[in-house]
């Protein structure tokens, strides 16, 4: 009889054990659980950033007509903004001349009504840099270039207004007839055309492209009818 009661007693304890890992593996489940609906800041960091930037241009409403400079730090304000960069493209005789912030994406834009967009690539010399800003260096597209008899380092004279210029480097593009182009500091394009505190355009970066018809929508509320706000994916 005791041997029964010594089995029954072994039996219950390590019964009891196994009852306590079970509820042991139960809690830890429900931690897991429990963990899974706070995501981690990595999982933030993939679903905020899972979209990608969306790229906004901002144009007045009349064709040609100049936006103030000035606007790039109302267009700051805008929540999701994440950063804006003027923008000059005007139509010379035979080529583009395009003004960017220095050190900014080298941006071709054409098209109208519509934009369209297309990103330069560097095929020689150096990116325009912030220290450029105020210096007489352009970057020349690789048909311009041909055709003008230029290369990295030489000169560039412009006919009307007369200015030389120097070659810091040159770039290409997809399809190759919009090289037929110079990209220079903006600032530069300003003074030599007469364009001092005006751009084009607005380079409007947004932090995801889920967020990008609100700030549209923001931006057109309190600019009105003066602008124009259409979106492009910034790849």
């Amino acid at each position: 009889m005791s041997a029964l009661r010594e089995g029954w007693g072994r039996g219950h304890r390590g019964g009891a054990r196994a009852v306590v890992w079970l509820f042991i593996a139960a809690l830890t489940l429900l931690f897991v659980a429990c963990g899974d609906d706070t995501p981690s800041e990595a999982a933030h960091d993939v679903d905020e950033h899972g979209g990608g930037t969306s790229l906004l241009v901002v144009k007045s409403a009349e064709k040609g007509a100049p936006l103030p400079e000035t606007l790039a730090e109302q267009l700051r304000s805008f929540e999701h903004v994440v950063e804006v960069e003027g923008y000059i493209r005007l139509r010379m005789e035979g080529f583009d001349v395009v003004g960017v912030e220095p050190a900014a994406p080298m941006r071709i834009m054409t098209g109208q009504p519509d934009v369209h967009l297309i990103e330069a690539e560097l095929s020689d010399g150096a990116v325009l840099r912030a220290g450029d800003a105020d210096k007489d260096v352009v970057l020349a597209g690789e048909l311009l270039a041909q055709e003008s008899g230029v290369e990295t380092g030489a000169a560039f004279r412009l006919a009307d207004p007369e200015y030389a210029l120097t070659v810091g480097g040159t770039f290409s593009t997809e399809p190759a007839s919009l090289s037929r182009a110079l990209i220079m500091p903006l600032a530069l394009v300003q003074k030599i055309y007469g364009k001092e505190g005006q751009v084009t355009h607005f380079w409007v970066t947004v932090d995801s492209t889920e967020n990008s018809h609100d700030v549209i929508r923001a931006v057109q509320l309190a600019l009105g009818e003066s602008v124009q706000v259409q979106a492009r994916t910034h790849s």
